[in-house]
């Protein structure tokens, strides 16, 4: 599987108290989009549901659950049975 950056890029620490006010809503931001993209990634990497209702494989490195059959298929270009 492909590795994928999941420490986002954090904005630098305040020089100034002027800066303090920016600097924490840059990291209120950041921390924001990292969970997130997290939740995106979980979410679109592993799913459910019927045989029948698999859908296609397109390389996406993802598993798919079939609750019918109970297999369980990875997702690499061609759905690969795991288990």
């Amino acid at each position: 599987m492909s590795q994928v950056q999941l420490i986002p890029q954090l904005p630098q620490t305040p020089r100034t108290q002027q800066d303090l006010l920016r600097w924490a809503h840059q990291m209120q931001v950041a921390i924001q989009k990292f969970y997130m993209d997290l939740a995106k990634r979980t979410e679109t990497m592993v799913s459910s549901g019927t045989l029948a209702n698999r859908p296609t494989a397109a390389g996406l490195e993802r598993f798919y659950y079939a609750t019918d059959t109970k297999d369980l298929y990875f997702d690499d270009g061609n759905w690969q049975l795991i288990v």
